[in-house]
């Protein structure tokens, strides 16, 4: 949740993600006597990349380990948002930021690092995760946390067609799970936020076995599933999120 005002935003990220942001932030400050400036980070092969045309101004990443840092001091950002991706991954962004003083928009480091954290509890499920499970499904269940002790589960999103880790197609909801399954996912992933004390955005993954019809917990995500989960919902969240997807 953002509590600081900034003006120039920086865009860590790229492709459609990164055009979410844009257009979010464009509608968003329609209503601003100074609408925020958008900077696009982008590497030399991205010069001409959709998100950078779009960007007010663009600062291009040179080599080297801290070129982040740099461009973001030469873009003088006192924001900065970051998907996942090459450029930068969402922690270290989040980390530098803080150190920066630089507004991080989407989860802070202390949710993000909650995410790891998450993950390893088991308390939720049966047994532990496992990927070898036969015919099993890949599920996810997009959450928005208010940190004041109320969380909402938005949907179930089935992204089990899969190619060397890329989802192919997206369900909402699952054709495989029952109205009772279904609910029973989401109030879990409610209830491990809440527990967690998780604040934002993001998305707890699911392992369903279909033979057993049992749930194993994966991993959670800050980066929830969008475009299925807003079709299905009618909900725009990156404005109310602050978060784009993974």
């Amino acid at each position: 949740m953002l509590q600081q005002q900034f003006s120039r935003l920086a865009i860590v990220g790229r492709g459609e993600p990164a055009m979410r942001i844009v257009h979010a932030v464009r509608e968003l400050g329609h209503c601003q006597a100074e609408p925020i400036r958008l900077i696009a980070l982008h590497t030399e092969a991205e010069r001409d990349a959709q998100f950078v045309r779009h960007a007010d101004e663009a600062v291009c990443l040179a080599p080297g380990s801290v070129a982040v840092e740099r461009a973001l001091c030469t873009a003088r950002a006192d924001a900065a948002w970051g998907g996942s991706g090459l450029v930068a991954e969402p922690r270290d962004l989040a980390d530098l930021c803080e150190r920066l003083g630089i507004v991080f928009v989407g989860p802070d480091p202390a949710t993000l690092r909650l995410t790891d954290a998450i993950a390893a509890r088991q308390r939720y499920v049966s047994i532990a995760p496992s990927n070898g499970l036969s015919g099993a499904r890949r599920l996810a269940v997009p959450i928005i946390a208010d940190g004041h002790g109320t969380a909402w589960s938005v949907g179930v999103c089935d992204h089990s067609c899969e190619r060397r880790g890329q989802t192919m197609l997206a369900e909402s909801a699952s054709p495989v799970l029952t109205a009772d399954e279904e609910r029973a996912i989401m109030d879990t992933a409610e209830r491990l936020a809440l527990d967690a004390g998780y604040l934002g955005a993001g998305a707890v993954e699911f392992l369903y076995d279909p033979e057993a019809r049992r749930f194993y917990l994966v991993r959670v995500s800050a980066w929830p599933e969008h475009a299925v989960t807003e079709a299905v919902t009618g909900l725009d969240l990156v404005p109310a999120s602050g978060s784009t997807p993974a």
